[in-house]
């Protein structure tokens, strides 16, 4: 009772966190060296610990203050550095302030704990088992391009082969075969798998090969299970562009199952067929740059996802939520854009209630 007591009570709970101050030191500090180290195709790992709301050196916080600090943020990116902020708090306010900071610049990695990183991976790209190594190289600003990418969008046929060869022989080698022979190149990744000990998949809560086959098989694969085949179904990608449907129509059935449309779709299939309505897909509404930050989620995290549903759903309706939520959306969107982000918002938010908290 003791070492609880003082595992939930410690904590650094310290009334100041200068964060911009912080960051234009260093920014003087890098700039002299960028001549050089661009020169020499080299750059900066700057790893940022932290837990708390940026302040000023005052210890106040605020709109003022938050802009400063991106502001920041945004002119050390320029610079030749990578920049990863580790995330030390399981506060979602605090998250999500670092990551509309991220979506703002390059160069920037924000990394929440393992276990949470294993959720954002698993979303995007459920083939992989998120071992503890990836994550502690990300951690220390070591790991390569494609690792960055992983809990952003799912990687498309090439990018896993280059991956898997980085992974498990080294970036020249040429013994995988490409993707295009798909047996050749399942056979290989097979002999590769044989050869390597199972990882710890704490979605899965269970130790797995690094790369699930079979997943990688429905969803890039031939496969003809009739099963497996069924559960994709319900999530396939909807063109409503091809349908002379009103946009209020087009969102009902987005939200909403046939033939009646009077329920709800689950959750899991709200979130995987989100872009469903957006341009071009839906050409009842304009285009606008905003739609396509939004970063797609797997249609195959939620199959056979096993006791991790739960988790998957809390983490696909925050990742929504925070895509969705009117203070992150463009003051300059019109009137269908501002109707399929509330119908989005709302619906989403209805069936988390339904789902998730009773």
């Amino acid at each position: 009772n003791q070492v609880r007591t003082i595992m939930t009570t410690a904590g650094p709970h310290l009334p100041k966190n200068p964060l911009a101050h912080q960051i234009r030191s260093v920014h003087r500090g890098i700039s002299k060296e960028e001549s050089r180290l661009s020169s020499q195709r080299k750059h900066v790992t700057f790893v940022i610990s932290t837990q708390g709301v940026p302040t000023d050196r005052h210890g106040k916080t605020g709109p003022a203050v938050l802009r400063d600090c991106e502001q920041a943020f945004s002119s050390l990116s320029k610079l030749p550095v990578k920049i990863v902020l580790r995330i030390c708090t399981d506060d979602s306010k605090v998250m999500d302030i670092y990551n509309l900071f991220d979506s703002k610049m390059n160069g920037c990695d924000v990394l929440d704990d393992y276990w949470a990183e294993s959720i954002e991976v698993y979303l995007h790209n459920p083939w992989l088992a998120y071992g503890i190594g990836i994550h502690r190289m990300r951690e220390a600003g070591l790991a390569w391009g494609l690792v960055d990418i992983l809990d952003e969008r799912p990687l498309s046929l090439h990018e896993i082969h280059r991956f898997c060869k980085s992974l498990f022989l080294g970036e020249d080698s040429h013994s995988l075969p490409q993707p295009r022979v798909w047996t050749d190149f399942m056979e290989g990744l097979k002999d590769l798998l044989d050869k390597e000990t199972e990882v710890w998949n704490p979605v899965l809560n269970k130790r797995t090969p690094w790369i699930n086959l079979s997943k990688l098989e429905d969803m890039y694969g031939t496969s003809q299970d009739k099963e497996r085949i069924q559960k994709r179904r319900a999530t396939v990608a909807k063109d409503y562009s091809r349908e002379n449907l009103s946009l209020i129509e087009i969102l009902q059935r987005w939200s909403h199952r046939p033939p009646s449309y009077q329920k709800l779709h689950p959750l899991d299939v709200l979130l995987v067929t989100i872009p469903d309505v957006f341009p071009p897909s839906n050409c009842e509404v304009e285009a606008h740059a905003y739609f396509f930050k939004w970063k797609q989620f797997s249609r195959d995290a939620f199959i056979d996802s096993g006791d991790g549903m739960r988790d998957l759903l809390k983490r696909g309706v925050r990742n929504a939520k925070f895509f969705l939520h009117p203070d992150k959306l463009p003051k300059d969107l019109t009137e269908n854009q501002t109707l399929v982000f509330k119908t989005l918002w709302d619906v989403i938010a209805e069936q988390e209630e339904a789902t998730l908290n009773n």
